[in-house]
């Protein structure tokens, strides 16, 4: 209506960034290819190894990887054991390629001035493998869940993460594939995007938040 002030978008300033599916490809499919699962055992594999409640609970910094292997090896026949202790203490050295077209946009961001971080549902692993993340090197801090025993998209992840960098939600951007955790965020203040593994797309829905981002590459 005539005479409503018109509420300027708060300004970006922090953009962060979920690991797995968005910064990497997490797989379990291709882990356990990787790990010498038989085709015909793939299927049972992953659903036990990556799928019971034992995987969460390493992300959540609970349970130690003797304790996911046990568990799921108690699950799995004997021939499979060594499969499940390779998939599960080394994932990242079997299958985690880069996401195409991640790395250039996260060099592009700090270029232009931007803070970069890492907030994750993971394992505290992530520590020893951090340098394989597309351009590692630009981001100023990370933030793993098992490091802090909170799992996204429970809001306390969210606050902690900000009040630990010293963040203003209004004016950070979350980038996951997960749209419940894009929620969370939104939820507690901050913006967000749903990834859907297209960094062209994700480029442009930057732009419209008033990102300084190029269209393409």
């Amino acid at each position: 209506m005539k005479g409503e002030k018109v509420m300027a978008k708060p300004e970006i300033r922090n953009v962060v960034f979920d690991m797995g599916r968005t910064l990497i490809d997490w797989n379990p499919e291709k882990i356990a290819q990787a790990a010498g699962v038989p085709d015909e055992d793939t299927e049972m594999f992953v659903r036990e190894t990556f799928g019971g409640c034992e995987w969460t609970a390493g992300d959540r910094g609970i349970l130690s990887d003797d304790e996911i292997v046990a568990a799921a090896c108690r699950r799995l026949p004997e021939r499979l054991h060594e499969n499940v202790r390779m998939a599960v203490t080394g994932w990242w050295n079997l299958w985690s390629p880069k996401i195409p077209g991640m790395e250039e946009l996260v060099r592009e961001l700090k270029k232009n001035g931007y803070r970069i971080y890492l907030l994750s549902n993971a394992s505290s692993h992530v520590h020893e493998f951090f340098d394989r993340l597309p351009a590692s090197d630009c981001f100023d801090g990370k933030y793993i869940s098992a490091d802090w025993k909170l799992m996204k998209p429970s809001h306390e992840i969210y606050e902690t993460f900000c009040a630990h960098f010293g963040l203003v939600p209004k004016e950070s951007l979350f980038i996951d594939d997960a749209p419940w955790n894009i929620e969370g965020a939104m939820i507690t203040g901050m913006q967000g995007i749903v990834f859907y593994g297209d960094a062209k797309r994700l480029r442009r829905e930057m732009r419209e938040k008033g990102v300084a981002v190029a269209e393409d590459v």
